[in-house]
């Protein structure tokens, strides 16, 4: 191992395809946390340069470096900004061996899908793969004394020869010969640029909304004390307690209950599902929904505004979710109400602009290709609403005479539907949009909507019967997913579809975020939540940047959808 300061400065000698690398900060986030230790290794070398204690000249050439070389790195969302960030760079070629081992164990994994926990730390990678035990009892020491001491420095070695380690081992398996693969690591640069640009928050706007909420807060829990008297509403128990008691039984019987510890489930939905049979739980829908807002989307979102940039920069993660679809936390911008009264507390720099666009009903659009549904590819070829389309086909009516209750209504039955849902869910699924239906008239809905999509429904059943017998399933580029025998059925639905759109959004946020930083536009990709893609740019490009965002997601999409013929 070499430890080096501008007295010993060096680069690495020997050559690879790929070096093992990583970082010691800090601290945790952007702008407040500085890149203390670069490591880089390879089976012969061990680097660990100190950047407090090199001069510009050598940060130069370590940028040069970085620039020109590739990488097996382990967590890549993380490092990768903070060296963006420190060197001033474009790009990074990587592989992130975090990205490698998910995508390695959802293709192979055969235990219990509830053990399967993303993303893996670097000490259960190498213990699983080489029965290797690392301690991080330094990873948590103060990196930013003065001097640092021998035990961090040894610590501080190993970390990227376990990386190349990883990357070594993995980089021929088969899940990851794909495309999928290949998209997931071309967008790392854009996530991680996207991360280090964060967004800005309208925090007046913010505030109006949290004293908006609180009021609805006092307001519904005012007159939840008038139905519940003295019980507390925020105990799960002791409202299932009181639903016991007080709810018939017929309905008890058909109430959701939850797996662990099969009570009575008490959260918004499913009290929603009931409010038409049991009117006094509306106050205590409202309560909770509201008090989630607060919770959920009040001050814990200004928790997470940078002191220094005055933004948010969220953590993407890739290869995180089952379906392969991106995912966000520390906030979870994907989760974050779509609703325009939300929305517009997210705001531009001044003399910026925000650029948006998305792909409309883009699962349902998916589905339709996957299955070759002529009736569903022709009214979108068409221009048609889907759902009035729908609704007309379902009621045997003209379009035009199509109510708008009547297009919600086909609007649940869509979308509902897109899984494999029954009749019975169904009923439950449609009070999210506001739609009531009898049992019987669910059942006709779903006879209706196979008979009108004929094609569709057949790839749902054959769909679903190869991945009983197989217990695999995979999206257009290749990715695949080991399946359980109790979650094939709507896993094998909705992994293809939902997983091949998150390919699309990966391709579109590689190509606009090269295209952006290659012809140096003064703009920068600020978010994205699944089917949407938010930039920020000068407004003298707006129009400029609206075209090309508009252009570039119709060649992902069009990029990844010709793969089957289309």
């Amino acid at each position: 191992m070499t430890y080096i300061t501008r007295e010993n400065f060096i680069l690495p000698k020997e050559t690879q395809d790929y070096y093992g690398l990583d970082t010691e900060t800090t601290g945790l986030e952007v702008y407040t946390s500085k890149v203390r230790l670069l490591q880089i290794a390879n089976p012969k070398e061990r680097l660990v340069y100190d950047l407090f204690k090199l001069d510009d000249e050598h940060k130069k050439q370590l940028k040069d470096f970085l620039e020109s070389h590739k990488f097996y790195i382990h967590n890549a969302l993380f490092d990768v900004p903070l060296l963006m960030q420190t060197f001033h760079i474009k790009y990074i070629t990587c592989m992130d061996t975090l990205i490698m081992y998910s995508l390695v164990l959802k293709a192979t994994y055969t235990g219990t899908k509830s053990t399967i926990k993303f993303p893996k730390s670097l000490r259960i990678v190498m213990k699983v793969l080489f029965d290797v035990e690392i301690s991080k009892e330094e990873q948590t020491s103060d990196w930013s004394r003065a001097d640092l001491s021998s035990e961090q420095i040894q610590y501080a070695e190993l970390d990227p020869l376990y990386a190349y380690m990883i990357g070594n081992k993995l980089k021929t398996h088969e899940a990851l010969q794909t495309l999928n693969f290949k998209l997931t690591c071309a967008s790392i640069n854009a996530l991680a640029r996207m991360k280090l640009t964060g967004i800005k928050i309208d925090v007046p706007r913010l505030d109006a909304l949290i004293d908006e909420w609180q009021e609805k807060v006092d307001e519904s829990y005012k007159e939840c004390l008038i139905h519940f008297k003295d019980i507390n509403i925020n105990s799960s128990v002791q409202l299932g307690n009181w639903l016991e008691k007080n709810v018939d039984k017929k309905i008890l019987d058909s109430w959701e209950r939850t797996e662990k510890t099969n009570r009575l489930n008490t959260d918004a939905e499913a009290l929603k599902n009931h409010v038409r049979e049991v009117p006094k739980l509306l106050s205590l829908v409202e309560y909770k929904k509201y008090y989630k807002y607060l919770s959920t989307y009040g001050d814990n979102i200004k928790a997470f505004i940078n002191p220094v940039s005055g933004r948010i920069h969220g953590d993407y993660k890739l290869a995180f979710t089952d379906t392969g679809r991106l995912s966000s936390m520390k906030p979870n911008i994907q989760n974050f109400p779509r609703e325009e009264w939300y929305r517009s507390i997210f705001i531009p720099e001044k003399n910026n602009v925000l650029v948006c666009a998305d792909y409309s009903q883009v699962e349902v659009r998916v589905a339709a290709i996957l299955s070759g549904e002529e009736r569903m590819l022709r009214a979108y070829r068409e221009g048609k609403d889907l759902y009035k389309h729908t609704a007309s086909l379902l009621l045997h009516k003209p379009e035009a005479e199509i109510t708008k209750a009547e297009r919600q209504q086909a609007k649940a039955v869509v979308l509902g539907l897109q899984f494999g849902m029954g009749a019975s869910t169904l009923c439950k699924y449609a009070l999210n949009y506001n739609v009531v239906l009898t049992e019987a008239e669910s059942k006709k809905l779903v006879d209706g909507y196979r008979q009108a999509y004929p094609m569709l429904y057949e790839w749902q059943l054959n769909t679903t019967a190869l991945a009983k017998e197989t217990l695999m399933c995979e999206t257009v580029c290749g990715m695949k997913r080991k399946l359980d025998d109790d979650n094939y059925y709507t896993c094998s639905l909705n992994t293809p579809v939902q997983g091949s759109s998150a390919e699309v959004i990966l391709y579109a946020l590689w190509k606009l975020d090269k295209e952006i930083c290659d012809n140096n536009i003064p703009a920068r990709i600020v978010a994205t939540v699944h089917d949407e893609v938010l930039v920020e740019c000068d407004k003298r490009v707006g129009e400029k940047v609206r075209d090309m965002l508009s252009r570039v997601m119709l060649e992902a999409f069009r990029f990844v959808f010709n793969r089957i013929g289309i």
